[in-house]
């Protein structure tokens, strides 16, 4: 009886340990490997690995890009005109170091190539400014003479002792005896007619209601000479006297200049503007050149109706070519730099 029962007890004992090392194989086969004498038992399923690139940074990335188009650069065949123009040490100086921009660059002036030649036998009369104004500097800038006008536009809404003031101000501008704008507008107007050929006019106001016109160079240069600022701008009326003075030619065309040398706008009730465009319609050829000394005012209109030009003086710029231009050539038409902007 005993070795029956020490003989059962033997063999649970023995199944027990065949459980415990059966239990533990089958953790180890679950944990991906078993090896029994150089043998491998795997229970996993295989698993793809992935090499990944190496990463790159945004800097590296362009890095290789410019060495990349560097390369295939370098490998295409040049032709002759593409050649590479030699580098210089100047030309690496100023494109290090270029040069600073002025903060008011002078105006552009246009090129001859908005104007041509009128006819020698072409009339010429030349409206000269007789307003107040035009006993102001020649070299005043145009924000300081805006500044002044717009002043004493305004006057007469001021009271009584800040209109005198301004008025006062207004007078101790124009009242210098030298290097006034009527003084230079004369003498260029005489230099300039006494080169011009065909018939010579001249047309002059002082005031709203005192326009002068005169006929022959002679009367013409001495009544400009004789002009005194003293008025107003009676700009459309002086244009119609001057187009009075063109005769027509053989083929009913009036081939003229009319030259109108001024600081200001209409200011005597008058539309030039419109005046113009009659002109043009009535007395076709007649061309009308503007020359503004101010170097600020709208008035381009009177030219652009007629293919004339506008040219600013004033300032540092030389009166005189101007003049000798307005006198015997005329704008092309489509020009955009036949009228020039305003300062």
């Amino acid at each position: 009886m005993v070795r029956a029962r020490d003989r059962t007890m033997s063999i649970l004992l023995w199944g027990a340990l065949a459980a415990v090392i059966g239990i533990a194989a089958y953790l180890m086969l679950y944990a991906c490997g078993l090896r029994f004498f150089g043998y491998q038992f795997l229970n996993c399923p295989p698993v793809a690995t992935t090499v990944e690139p190496p990463r790159t940074t945004g800097v590296e990335d362009l890095q290789r890009r410019i060495r990349d188009a560097e390369r295939a650069l370098r490998e295409r065949p040049a032709c002759r005109a593409e050649a590479p123009a030699p580098v210089t040490l100047p030309a690496v100086r100023e494109a290090l170091n270029p040069p600073p921009r002025a903060a008011n660059p002078p105006p552009v002036r246009p090129t001859q190539t908005c104007t041509v030649e009128r006819n020698e036998d072409t009339s010429t009369v030349v409206i000269l400014d007789g307003s107040r104004s035009m006993l102001l500097p020649y070299d005043i800038s145009p924000e300081r003479d805006r500044e002044l006008h717009n002043r004493l536009i305004g006057a007469n809404s001021l009271p009584a002792g800040e209109r005198e003031a301004v008025i006062a101000e207004y007078d101790q501008a124009v009242s210098g005896t030298s290097g006034r704008r009527i003084d230079r507008a004369r003498d260029a107007i005489v230099n300039a007619l006494q080169g011009a050929g065909g018939s010579v006019g001249a047309v002059v106001f002082e005031h709203c209601d005192a326009i002068d016109a005169v006929s022959g160079a002679n009367a013409a240069i001495a009544r400009i000479r004789a002009t005194v600022p003293r008025g107003g701008t009676p700009i459309a009326a002086a244009l119609q006297r001057a187009a009075n003075q063109i005769p027509p030619g053989a083929n009913g065309r009036y081939d003229g200049n009319i030259i109108i040398v001024t600081d200001g706008a209409e200011s005597c009730g008058g539309n030039a503007c419109e005046t113009a465009k009659a002109i043009k319609r009535e007395r076709p050829g007649i061309v009308i050149n503007v020359i503004d000394i101010a170097g600020w005012t709208d008035i381009a209109c009177i030219a652009r109706e007629t293919g004339g030009f506008v040219r600013r003086g004033g300032g540092d710029l030389d009166l005189q070519p101007l003049l000798n231009d307005a006198v015997k050539r005329r704008a092309v038409d489509q020009c955009e730099g036949a009228i020039e902007r305003p300062r």
